[in-house]
């Protein structure tokens, strides 16, 4: 498989037909945070994720931004969660 980088979208298609391929952009390549969500329908409907924060940029092998925000996130659920 040989990508036209002109044409690339980044979609991913290209890699479920050869998975050792390198898809990534170095200028705009991050991630997301989402936290809640519920899949599970049985007794309530579904609930979506909320995105927490929207991009940070990839910094491996650490990812200390990464890291960072969910240290922070994880602080502040603990000190505002209902104890039952």
């Amino acid at each position: 498989v040989k990508i036209k980088e002109e044409k690339c979208m980044y979609c991913g298609n290209c890699f479920t037909v050869c998975p050792p391929i390198s898809i990534k952009d170095a200028e705009r390549d991050g991630l997301a945070i989402v936290v809640g969500g519920k899949v599970n329908s049985l007794r309530t409907n579904p609930k979506l994720s909320k995105i927490v924060i929207p991009y940070i940029s990839n910094e491996p092998p650490r990812w200390p931004k990464v890291v960072a925000a969910i240290k922070h996130i994880v602080e502040v659920y603990a000190k505002n969660a209902r104890k039952h």
